[in-house]
């Protein structure tokens, strides 16, 4: 670069420490525009040149008085300021761009004069698309321009979609209908009038959504593309979703059947009560549906007692159930007892023999066996009875208590009786003992004859363990001659005697004389007395109480003899 510098007469010049630029000094005479004198080396010149190449670039510092013939531009010491591209914004918020001051203080001049800065440049385009270049002519004092002028570019539209002014409407959940009542949600209007746009241009609702499902589940999600008049769109788009469906059961429009208590049957015959189609088509569904009837129950119990509930499961397609599901209860039971199909036994009377050997009767299975029931496949008989009276006279009733397996009983049990006693007598099982002729004793002596009981052991019965003997019979006579005859009349605990008792007879009597018990007295012979004086002897009581007798108590003697002789000689 080379400076030429032109300095009035007397004037001086020091060229600035610039590096690479030579300086050209003249001594400038205003008097003759355009005429140097001779040139002057001062400081840092390295060279002269020695005329003006274009006096018309001579610029006059008035300030200094120096005159410089400047033909070089401004030069940029800063660094232009970089414009933007996608700006969001409208039209009327386009930047400004630097300020014609910002560029030029990027500026310098080599001759340090003014720069002057003309800014150019009008957004163009529309809201949605826009772009603005600012020109900036910079121009030293001398009028050298930079070339080419720096420019700004900005570009950029409205990119901001409508803003949310209001509130969405919310949507709902849960909704108990059918998808053909489906909300419609909100219309495109309603959306619009929620959104506002920062340049102020129409708004443009577009809706879209269906109903996807079935009237059990169904959905919708309405979708709102909304849109600025530049096609910025809300994202995401704002939605509005319902769902929900059919949640109500089936409803009755009929008449349940009612069910039955008190059913004289078995457990076989129990109702089966209404069928799954009968019920279903008591019900209706407020979408329209297939109503489905599941039936559960099954009799439980015996024939004797039974119950069923059927219990009918309702729901609709959606599987909405009742509550409660409906139940038609039967119960009943065997309540008929037995019947006769066969020929009860007869009983007897006057029959022979003891307590013990009472008929048995029918057993319980014989009277089982003549009867049937509408139900069970067992009857159940109770024999009761039991022989009252005794060996002699007994009878016997047996009852038989007749019922089924529901104890459903005969209301008269059937009777058989029997009756009879013991009418045969003892008989001799050993021997009867003899009786004795000729007994030599008392009367106080006659043998007292077997017992009742040595009798009795002779004897059996067919009945009684015990024989009662009753023995008569009593001594005549006296110890001389006596006899006595014992008579057994024998029977057994009936009562039943023998038609001709056993006897036994004894007879006999006293045939020994009395015995001497003491001594007799002795006589005396040469007694000096008269035959007056002969001694009387023992009495008959003194001779009497000498002896003893075997039966009498009473001794009778009878004293016989009389003195016979003389006073001189007696006996």
């Amino acid at each position: 670069m080379g400076v030429i510098v032109a300095i009035s007469s007397g004037g001086s010049f020091t060229a600035p420490n610039t590096c690479g630029i030579t300086y050209t000094v003249y001594s400038y005479n205003y008097l003759t525009a355009g005429t140097f004198i001779a040139p002057v080396v001062n400081d840092n010149v390295s060279a002269i040149t020695t005329s003006c190449a274009d006096a018309s670039n001579c610029c006059d510092l008035a300030s200094t008085g120096v005159l410089i013939d400047d033909t070089t531009a401004p030069t940029l010491s800063g660094t232009i300021p970089s414009g933007q591209t996608g700006i969001d914004g409208c039209i009327s918020a386009a930047p400004a761009g630097p300020t014609e001051a910002d560029i030029q203080a990027l500026y310098t001049d080599a001759c340090g004069g003014t720069i002057t800065v003309t800014k150019s440049g009008t957004p163009t385009g529309n809201d949605c698309s826009w772009t603005v270049t600012y020109t900036y002519l910079v121009e030293d004092a001398c009028n050298n321009a930079v070339s080419p002028s720096p420019t700004v570019t900005y570009t950029g539209g409205d990119a901001t979609a409508p803003t949310l002014s209001g509130t969405i409407p919310s949507g709902q959940t849960g909704i108990n209908d059918c998808m053909a009542n489906a909300p419609t949600g909100p219309t495109e209007a309603e959306i619009e009038a929620l959104y506002s746009d920062a340049c102020g241009g129409a708004i443009t609702v577009t809706k879209s959504g269906a109903p996807t499902g079935t009237d059990c589940v169904w959905t919708v999600t309405y979708s709102y593309l909304v849109e600025d008049a530049c096609g910025n769109a809300v994202t995401p788009s704002p939605t509005v979703t319902f769902s929900g469906g059919d949640a109500t059961p089936p409803a009755l429009t009929g008449a349940l059947p009612s069910g039955q208590t008190g059913i004289n049957g078995c457990l076989a015959d129990a109702p089966t009560g209404p069928t799954e189609t009968d019920i279903a088509a008591l019900y209706t569904d407020v979408c329209g549906g297939t109503i489905s009837v599941t039936k559960s129950g099954a009799p439980t119990g015996t024939d004797c007692s039974w119950s069923v509930t059927y219990t009918y499961d309702i729901e609709d397609a959606c599987g909405n159930a009742l509550a409660t599901s409906p139940s038609i209860t039967y119960s009943g039971g065997d309540t008929g007892p037995p019947t006769l199909s066969g020929t009860l036994p007869t009983g007897q009377t006057g029959i022979v023999g003891c307590l013990s050997a009472v008929p048995a009767g029918p057993t319980e299975a014989d009277i089982a066996a003549l009867y049937g029931d509408n139900c069970s496949t067992t009857i159940t008989v109770t024999k009761s009875g039991t022989p009252t009276g005794t060996d002699c006279s007994w009878s016997v009733t047996y009852s038989y208590a007749i019922e089924d397996d529901c104890g459903n009983a005969l209301a008269s049990p059937p009777q058989i009786t029997y009756s009879g006693g013991d009418t045969e007598s003892p008989t001799l099982s050993g021997t009867i003992p003899s009786g004795q002729t000729g007994i030599v004793g008392c009367l106080s002596a006659v043998p007292a004859g077997p017992t009742e009981a040595d009798i009795a052991a002779l004897y059996g019965d067919n009945c009684s363990t015990t024989i009662t003997v009753t023995k008569s019979g009593t001594p005549s006579g006296d110890d001389c001659s006596w006899s006595v005859t014992y008579t057994y009349a024998i029977e057994d605990d009936c009562g039943n005697a023998l038609a001709t008792s056993p006897t036994v007879i004894y007879s006999g009597g006293d045939t020994e004389a009395p015995t001497l018990s003491g001594t007799i007295p002795s006589g005396q012979t040469g007694i000096a007395g008269c035959l007056s004086a002969a001694p009387v002897g023992p009495t008959e009581a003194d001779i009497a109480a000498l002896y003893g007798d075997n039966c009498s108590t009473t001794i009778t003697v009878t004293k016989s003899g009389t003195p016979s002789g003389d006073d001189c000689s007696w006996s």
